[in-house]
């Protein structure tokens, strides 16, 4: 008998393969029966609780003590959920994980996809590793090496024994750690206080230090790199918005343009800021 493995499920996390199989999926013909008996979305608090879950935010303990039932019966309410959210994008899942690995952000693809970006990690990666990690020291000293090394998000989460995703919310939640820092285009923005425009003028002009490594297709930067670049700068800051520039010329023409509203006429006819 023909292996049933359509090429939507090729991309389709197993965790979801092995479940369509266990409730009878095993041709074109079912799958279709399938899909559209879950082409439904589930109701908004579902779609809540699951992205709550999804991202770390909440426990199933948690669901069972706040919705006042079952363990089990939380879990099927999140599994329900998550393959009707799946179930109309089987399709696009090529597509996904084509975007994704040419460092096109879930965000991105799930708001291109009007859906929200939980349901891309889920289709392509399955259920998030749980917080309880059971990773030996060996295996923490391993991830930092590699970290350290330069490594990508992935392979420090497989020296861990979890996911990408599970390791990416962890990180971004604080309640893991790597050190040293590694600094993104959005964290320059924050850090100069510049626009997304001008940090891309600043690295097609190589004013800014290369990248120390990429992300998939994003650039980052150790933290002491641009500690050391910022410093031999001797950058000039706007004292009213926090941003820094290169030049006097610079930062007098944003201050003309930016804030010349905000001078008034003192007492004495002088101009303040």
């Amino acid at each position: 008998m023909a292996t049933f493995d359509p090429p939507g499920l090729q991309h389709l996390a197993p965790v979801w393969v092995n479940e369509l199989r266990r409730q009878g999926v095993d041709s074109d013909r079912t799958l279709a029966l399938w899909r559209d008996d879950h082409l439904e979305p589930p109701p908004p608090d579902r779609i809540a609780m699951l992205q709550r879950w999804a991202r770390g935010e909440t426990r199933i303990v948690d669901l069972t003590r706040d919705e006042g039932i079952t363990h089990s019966r939380v879990q099927a309410m999140l599994k329900d959920a998550a393959l009707r959210l799946i179930a109309p994008h089987l399709e696009d899942l090529p597509r996904w994980e084509q975007a994704r690995s040419t460092g096109v952000s879930p965000e991105v693809i799930a708001h291109l996809s009007n859906t929200v970006p939980e349901v891309v990690y889920l289709a392509l990666d399955g259920w998030p590793a749980r917080r309880n990690w059971t990773t030996s020291g060996d295996d923490v000293a391993e991830a930092h090496r590699r970290w350290r090394a330069g490594a990508s998000l992935l392979d420090v989460a497989e020296a861990l024994g979890v996911s990408e995703y599970a390791l990416t919310q962890t990180l971004r939640s604080g309640e893991s750690a790597l050190t040293p820092r590694r600094l993104e285009t959005a964290d320059l923005r924050s850090r100069f206080g510049w626009t997304p425009s001008a940090v891309s003028l600043y690295r097609r002009r190589r004013v800014l230090p290369a990248p120390d490594g990429h992300e998939k297709k994003s650039a980052w930067w150790w933290e002491s790199t641009l500690d050391s670049w910022a410093a031999e700068r001797d950058l000039l800051w706007c004292q009213q918005c926090r941003r820094a520039f290169m030049s006097r010329r610079g930062l007098t023409g944003h201050r003309t343009q930016v804030h010349e509203s905000t001078l008034e006429e003192s007492p004495t006819g002088t101009l303040s800021r």
